[in-house]
Formats: C-alpha cells, sequence, structure tokens
C-alpha cells in the first residue's frame, strides 16, 4: 500500500510496451481476479494500445488434499517419463485450445506427469507442478464466517482425512495440475486423476491441489462430488496490432491459461 499512486504500476507497463512493441508482439493476456476492476481502468484508453477484450471466466478450482489413495477396478495411475507418445498425446488435446500451448520436453520440465492407459495407448494424463518456490499466495484477509469454517476444518482435518486449511498471512501450500487430458472427458477418469492428486498434496504436507479452466470447458462438469474451493479469474485479451478477428476467433473457442504461472 505504501507504494500505489505513485506511477510505480504505470512505468512497469511502459517498460514493458517498450520491450514487446518492437519485438513485433501481438497478442497480451492479462487476468483480474472478479470484481477487482481497478486494473481494467488502469489498462484502458492507453495511447497506441488498444483496449483489452473480455474473453470470458477461468474458474480456479482448489481441491482439498485428501489421505486416501484413488483407487478404481478398471484403471490404474502410472507414473510416466516425458516420450514422445506422451508429448504427441498431450498436443493432440492442447491444440483444440484456443491459446492453447505448444507442449514440449522443455514445458513439462520439473512436472511430474501421470498416464491411464488402455490396450497400452493413453486414454488420459495429467501432470503436475510444484511452484512453491517461484509463487506463492497468501491469504491476507478472509470473512468472519470463512475464518470460523476454516477453523472447524482444520480441527476435524485428522479424523476427516483432509489437508489442513491455509492460516492467515502465511503462503498457501498448492500444487498446480499443468496440464490435464482425458478421452472424451470421462467423468470417472478426471476425478480419478484429480483424487491422485489430492493424495500427493496430502502426502507432501499441502493443502490444495488447483487447476485452473475457463468457463466453457467441459472438465468443469466432471468435478461434481469433490471438496473443492473455486475462485473466479476475468480472462482479458488485446491485439497490439488491433487484430479484431484473432480476438474474435479466440472468443469464439475454449481459451486456455497456465494457472500455474499466473
Amino acid at each position: 500500500e505504501p507504494y500505489r499512486n505513485k506511477g510505480i504500476g504505470l512505468h512497469l507497463c511502459n517498460n514493458l510496451a517498450d520491450f514487446v512493441v518492437p519485438i513485433g508482439a501481438d497478442l497480451a493476456f492479462l487476468n483480474v481476479s472478479k470484481g477487482n476492476n481497478k486494473p481494467l481502468q488502469f489498462f484502458k484508453d492507453r495511447p497506441g494500445i488498444p483496449d483489452f477484450d473480455n474473453i470470458g471466466i477461468f474458474n480456479i478450482h482448489q481441491f482439498v488434499g485428501r489421505k486416501k489413495k484413488a483407487y478404481h477396478p478398471g484403471y490404474k495411475i502410472e507414473p510416466v517419463p516425458v516420450t514422445d507418445t506422451f508429448i504427441h498425446f498431450l498436443n493432440a488435446r492442447y491444440s483444440k485450445y484456443e491459446l492453447g500451448p505448444v507442449i514440449t520436453k522443455e514445458t513439462l520440465q520439473g512436472a511430474i506427469n501421470f498416464v491411464i492407459q488402455h490396450n497400452n495407448e493413453i486414454i488420459a494424463s495429467m501432470s503436475m507442478v510444484d511452484m512453491m518456490s517461484a509463487k506463492q499466495n497468501v491469504a491476507t484477509k478472509i470473512s468472519r464466517k470463512l475464518k470460523i469454517l476454516l477453523t472447524c476444518i482444520n480441527a476435524l482435518s485428522g479424523f476427516l482425512g483432509i489437508s489442513k486449511m491455509p492460516v492467515l498471512n502465511e503462503p498457501v501450500q498448492m500444487m498446480y495440475i499443468k496440464y490435464l487430458a482425458v478421452n472424451d472427458n470421462q467423468e470417472q477418469l478426471v476425478k480419478l486423476l484429480v483424487n491422485h492428486a489430492r493424495n500427493i498434496v496430502y502426502e507432501k504436507g499441502y493443502s490444495f491441489v488447483s487447476v485452473g479452466l475457463h468457463e466453457k470447458d467441459a472438465l468443469n462438469t466432471c468435478f461434481t462430488g469433490l471438496f473443492k474451493l473455486t475462485f473466479k479469474s476475468v480472462g482479458m485479451l488485446l491485439s497490439i496490432k488491433d487484430s479484431k478477428y484473432l480476438i474474435e476467433k479466440v472468443k469464439q473457442g475454449i481459451p486456455f491459461e497456465d494457472y500455474s504461472l499466473v
């Protein structure tokens, strides 16, 4: 707070523009917590730069860690190295997203990867990353009602077999699902992988495993019955070259954002 309204944000943005415009960059992506309108006004009516367009809401699902291991009699979750077959499976899935990443061995560096196979073919996969050394979210203010709820959950966490909840003014211990790819968005496979991730964060002593999905992503419907908290983020996009066609194409599709980096 002591550094607000001193032009620091404007100075940072001007330096960023001085870097990206000369190299021919076009798309700029901005995420803002839903209800936080100040950044939108800050980026509005900038000389020579078009305004941001709203490309929809991203749901940030945070699943609570659980002690019970994931199990399904018909499917087995296996750790997998980064092979060409694994990369091809992920790219086949994420090429369907707008702003989807081109996945390589480098983009999977530091991730732990799991697959479910049927007849020796991958039918589902999940890549998890631990970003605690690079980014930390801190709960600085919560409502009285939520504070009471978190206290009760922590008191019962051992009995319930779930992770302890975050403490005020301390980093939220969390891992991220960087990529989640399931053929035909089969709900039982999605839940199996997510529950496996929940067990991993429980074993690490973390509170949550998180995944960010655009509101139009069909995976959002696969989490019924799972204990989670969901936060909403507004996706904003602009074309420095003022390509309205490109912006509209993104808005018509299902945008992707890697929330382990946000």
